[in-house]
């Protein structure tokens, strides 16, 4: 397993030992390899352009907009043009 070492501040860690308590979760180390995964699937949905919606029911959902996810889709697209047109 890879060891990473970086800076999140104290309010990152304060978020951080909040969602260890609210989810039980045992370590930080856990909370952000869940988040990870999430993200990861979040990153190949937003590149075929879905969206992500939030809300109890459909009438009272709204639209999580992070830029990262708008990138990814962005440079899917550019990928996927730059294959078709290498392919003419």
């Amino acid at each position: 397993m890879k060891r990473f070492t970086f800076d999140i501040g104290d309010d990152g860690d304060e978020t951080l030992a909040q969602v260890c308590k609210a989810t039980g979760t045992s370590s930080k180390s856990e909370v952000i390899r869940d988040a990870l995964a999430i993200y990861e699937v979040l990153v190949e949905k937003a590149k075929d352009g879905n969206s992500l919606f939030v809300g109890i029911d459909r009438e009272r959902a709204f639209e999580l907009v992070m830029p990262a996810l708008k990138r990814a889709h962005k440079l899917a697209l550019n990928r996927s043009r730059a294959q078709g047109s290498a392919e003419v």
